[in-house]
């Protein structure tokens, strides 16, 4: 699984496009966000997302840097993941590590002492957020965007709402990164509740080389399939 697919997977969120005088169309916002990552020379940012599926509640916190290329595609990048979870069944936790170095992708379970690896696929810093946006595309019918302030800057806040659910996306006027999104759906018995945060967010400062190596310590058993990059 790519890095890009890894935040699309946990969030199910959705838009679709609508239009207001004076304002752009949410499809017009999508692109020039999704347009924004992957100009990028670098990225550094914190995502945390909660979703809560009837009983079952998950938390997931990732950590990434990220180095595009000259064909604006990841060259290298490191995640610190986090993830939890509790319900009628219990609770579990992991902790993982994933280092692309350009070459090879290294999937480090920290707590268990073990790893996989594979070799280094192209994929984009917009890949996060691609999944989310093309589920909201297909389960929203109309979405509105209006103008609005988050933390005192001023943001598109592109919402809609339907039969299958409703969805609100926040995104910087000005330099068209996603600030957070939210949504909701599901039948009585089993509803969904789903919320990114994305903060810390940095573009095109240096990143230290050695942020993208890892060499397996002493002690580390390397494991076959199984595991991939997020």
């Amino acid at each position: 699984m790519t890095t890009g697919r890894l935040v699309g997977s946990l969030l199910v969120l959705v838009v679709a496009a609508s239009a207001k005088a004076g304002v752009p169309t949410a499809e017009q916002v999508i692109a020039k966000c999704l347009a924004s990552y992957d100009a990028a020379r670098t990225y550094q940012g914190k995502l945390a997302i909660h979703i809560v599926r009837g009983d079952q509640d998950a938390r997931t916190t990732l950590d990434l840097k990220a180095e595009n290329g000259s064909n604006g595609k990841i060259a290298r990048s490191a995640i610190r993941l986090t993830t939890s979870s509790h319900g009628p069944s219990g609770s579990t936790s992991t902790e993982m590590l994933i280092v692309d170095n350009g070459t090879t992708v290294f999937t480090v379970d920290t707590r268990n002492k073990q790893y996989w690896s594979q070799p280094h696929s192209e994929d984009r810093i917009s890949g996060m957020f691609r999944r989310l946006t093309e589920n909201a595309r297909q389960s929203v019918s109309m979405l509105k965007v209006a103008l609005e302030r988050f933390h005192g800057r001023p943001v598109y806040k592109v919402a809609g709402s339907g039969v299958s659910g409703a969805v609100s996306i926040v995104v910087d006027r000005e330099t068209y990164q996603i600030y957070s999104a939210e949504g909701s759906g599901g039948a009585a018995a089993a509803p969904f509740r789903s919320e990114l945060a994305a903060t810390d967010q940095a573009f095109n400062k240096p990143i230290a080389a050695d942020a993208f190596k890892w060499t397996p310590p002493t002690g580390f058993a390397r494991r076959e399939g199984g595991q991939g990059k997020p």
